[in-house]
């Protein structure tokens, strides 16, 4: 996927890296992702729970990571 690319994925938020960042990891391998402390709310998660993040790729020459926008609990 490209730079900028909107994505909605599904899996489980495994481990804080520190500074807005984490480990997320569903069926196809692990992804970092960047979670702004304001789009977290009043929502509390544990690695056990399944979420839905939606937000844009951020590709660079060494690194691809996910900037979330949205984050919920999936059921």
């Amino acid at each position: 996927m490209g730079d900028d690319s909107p994505v909605k994925i599904q899996g489980h938020i495994v481990k804080a890296l520190g500074d807005e960042t984490y480990e997320f990891q569903d069926e196809s391998g692990i992804l970092v992702v960047e979670i702004d402390d304001e789009e977290w709310g009043s929502l509390e998660v544990e690695p056990t729970d399944r979420v839905e993040l939606r937000g844009e790729i951020d590709k660079d020459l060494q690194k691809t990571d996910l900037e979330v926008d949205h984050i919920r609990l999936v059921q």
